[in-house]
């Protein structure tokens, strides 16, 4: 590593220099009690944002509004600033992530009043700790994994992605409950995909980490559009997998999710046409 660029030796021997980033500063927000009110959602690669909008205002009001990535850029098209003006309708705002098939430089999007760019800047609200992983893992050619696992253009070797974990481990996150925002579920969980071929596409280093950590109360995610509007146990943690499909005319699917008193409620799931 050079400072904040990643050297690593491609398949055909090549240096390559990733455009990863790791965990930089944590903001903390005051919040009092154990309970939190979230509304998740992932993929919103045609769907219609202003739907949304009228949507979360329909409903009773969030703490927090979660998006687990891909399509950055259309929430910042033109002058506009959606994130920022979903931010508004919660009481903390938004955090998010990009996705495997955001380019890097979309990054500095997620930006705004109460907008928070999770991976690289953590969110501590309380008693609870907001942690984000973009874009999706880069599997191994060497242990058999074919091109077809490593698409888009953010990818994560699995060593950088460990590392990028642990600093979740530190004395700033003890004693927290986790909530994780990462792009790609954990493998083997809601990650099963059948777009380019039959097979999970999960990340490995989550699942360590989930399965090792029993203070991660939910994982929201997205990326595999098939698994959306699920949730399923992974030890003491909820995954969920918020993403839409991205035909014409597929609706949009949210998430809300209930922290009471420091147990996770059943998902509340809705459509959005």
């Amino acid at each position: 590593m050079r400072g904040r660029k990643f050297v690593v030796v491609g398949q055909n021997g090549e240096k390559l220099v990733l455009p990863c980033r790791l965990l930089e500063s944590t903001v903390t927000v005051p919040h009092r009690g154990n309970s939190l009110r979230l509304l998740a959602f992932s993929d919103y690669r045609v769907q219609d944002i202003d739907s949304l909008i009228r949507f979360i205002k329909s409903q009773q009001r969030p703490d927090l509004i979660l998006y687990a990535g891909d399509d950055i850029r259309r929430f910042r098209e033109g002058r506009k600033n959606l994130f920022q003006q979903l931010a508004a309708l919660a009481k903390y705002g938004l955090c998010a992530v990009a996705g495997n098939d955001d380019k890097p430089e979309v990054r500095t999007l997620i930006a705004g009043h109460r907008v928070y760019p999770v991976h690289s800047r953590a969110l501590v609200l309380g008693q609870f700790a907001i942690l984000g992983i973009e874009g999706a893992p880069m599997f191994p050619r060497k242990e058999g994994f074919d091109k077809s696992y490593n698409m888009g253009r953010l990818l994560y070797p699995e060593p950088i992605l460990r590392w990028h974990m642990k600093s979740w481990t530190t004395a700033r996150f003890r004693g927290k409950k986790l909530i994780i925002l990462s792009h790609t579920p954990p493998y083997g969980v809601l990650d099963f995909a059948m777009r380019f071929g039959r097979r999970n596409i999960g990340s490995r280093p989550l699942r360590e980490l989930l399965e090792a950590n029993s203070s991660a109360l939910v994982c929201v995610s997205g990326h595999v559009h098939s698994q959306g509007a699920r949730s399923e146990w992974l030890g003491d943690t909820l995954v969920i997998n918020a993403s839409s499909h991205d035909g014409p005319g597929d609706p949009g699917r949210v998430a809300v999710i209930q922290i009471v008193d420091g147990a996770v409620s059943p998902v509340d799931w809705h459509e959005i046409n």
